[in-house]
């Protein structure tokens, strides 16, 4: 895969922006996840 050696400040800040939101996403999805889990093993206690 060729990268272009010139990349303009804005294109920078596009993928900076992408890829800040990418892992802000995936931050949300883990403590989401965990939270159901957690209350999934806190249901099952009480039965």
């Amino acid at each position: 895969m060729l990268v272009p050696c010139y990349i303009s400040q804005k294109d920078m800040k596009i993928i900076l922006g992408m890829l800040l939101k990418e892992q802000f996403l995936k931050k949300i999805m883990m403590k989401w996840l965990l939270l159901e889990i957690l209350r999934f093993i806190h249901f099952v206690n009480i039965i």
